[in-house]
């Protein structure tokens, strides 16, 4: 077959890949599409109508670009369209999923991920942390070379600490206003327990911060790859995301056929390659949210907004500083002192990981330490928990009480 025909052929799978890609999220916004036989010539007019579409656009950049350079770039663009839909798509098959598993649970679960994502707080902080991503590009680090590495830690801090932000303060003040406002009371009058009520909003609130993390994410890729065309750096490439593009190049000649399909097809897989090992540090740095959030939630069951966020406040700061206290009472700053050991776990990124693999799973000190507390903690709770009464049995002043 000549050019011409793999050129088509390229086009069209390319085309039908975004096609498959929407059929997700189209579900959920109009699942009558889907449902109902009357409508079917509309589903197959929306979905038709975008493949013959892309397949034109795909077809006129691989026919008219014989450029190797721009045509994967074509397919970067291609790539971040894709993985956007994705990312819809893992969120909507996510509740789909939590609704048919957990159907009481999933119901506080989604209803928690919509006042989320419809605060606007959330956006503020999603646009105020891309904006940020943008001027850590032009940024001067005086770093003699290391102006890459130096950028790719303060993206990831930065996206970890808004979704931190965020998912402390919709929890403080969604769960605990909602106790006190008696919401959550006329809400367990419906066949839906504590457990569900608890659990579902973390996890709606833990889900909208994903959310935030894979937009985050998504910006963070474009200023990486932007970075090096703004200065000409001796170090910026980053070793783990080019060794994962190596790995993916056979994928690049499954997906596409000759030499335009696959160059178009490689800048699209060096998309995915990119995005999957960013997205390893990112999840790094999500645990941290996910203890905050998980604190944050059940403090907000007695506690006010203002006590809880200082607390939260107290918790990240001492956490991130006990490996500093624990090498410094160990004697490892040079003053001489003798191997004394501060107690207490670390939330620093790739702290405890090193203590594991030079100690063994359970013989590091952090490890027994917070298994210790888990126990302690689990025998305090439960009693405290099945004692406690969210409904506040008893009467207001000025209230007859039911007897």
């Amino acid at each position: 077959m000549n050019s011409t025909v793999w050129l088509v052929i390229s086009a069209a799978l390319l085309s039908l890949y975004q096609a498959a890609a929407m059929l997700p999220w189209l579900a959920a916004l109009d699942v009558d599409l889907f449902r109902s036989a009357k409508r079917r010539a509309d589903l197959l007019r929306v979905v038709g109508g975008t493949f013959a579409g892309l397949l034109v656009v795909i077809g006129i950049a691989l026919k008219y670009t014989n450029d190797g350079p721009r045509l994967e770039f074509f397919g970067r663009l291609y790539g971040c369209v894709l993985h956007i839909q994705l990312i819809v798509d893992f969120f909507v098959l996510a509740f789909f999923a939590l609704l048919k598993l957990w159907p009481k649970g999933g119901a506080v679960a989604l209803a928690a991920f919509r006042e989320s994502v419809r605060q606007p707080l959330y956006w503020l902080i999603v646009f105020l942390t891309m904006f940020g991503l943008v001027v850590s590009m032009i940024l001067p680090y005086f770093t003699l070379g290391d102006e890459f590495k130096m950028m790719s830690n303060i993206s990831y801090d930065m996206i970890m600490l808004a979704a931190a932000l965020f998912g402390v303060l919709a929890a403080s003040i969604s769960i605990h206003e909602e106790i006190e406002g008696r919401t959550a009371i006329t809400l367990m009058s419906k066949p839906v327990t504590r457990r569900h009520f608890l659990i579902g909003k973390f996890v709606g609130i833990l889900l909208a911060c994903w959310a935030l993390t894979c937009l985050l994410a998504w910006t963070m890729n474009w200023t990486m790859y932007v970075k090096p065309s703004l200065e000409k750096l001796d170090d910026s490439t980053d070793p783990l995301a080019v060794m994962m593009q190596n790995e993916l190049q056979p994928v690049a000649q499954r997906v596409a056929f000759g030499y335009e399909g696959q160059s178009f097809a490689r800048g699209s897989v060096n998309w995915l390659g990119e995005t999957l090992i960013r997205h390893g540090g990112l999840l790094l740095g999500f645990g941290q949210v996910t203890i905050l959030l998980a604190i944050a939630c059940a403090l907000a069951t007695r506690l006010p907004f203002a006590v809880n966020v200082v607390l939260l406040l107290m918790v990240y700061f001492l956490g991130h500083l006990a490996p500093v206290l624990v090498r410094f009472s160990a004697g490892q700053s040079g003053d001489g002192a003798g191997p004394r050991r501060l107690p207490g776990p670390s939330l620093r990124r790739g702290a405890a990981g090193a203590g594991v693999l030079q100690h063994g799973p359970g013989d590091h000190p952090h490890v027994r330490f917070a298994a210790r507390r888990f126990r302690d903690l689990r025998r305090q709770s439960v009693p405290a928990w099945r004692s406690a009464s969210w409904d506040r049995r008893q009467p207001t002043p000025g209230t007859p009480s039911a007897g």
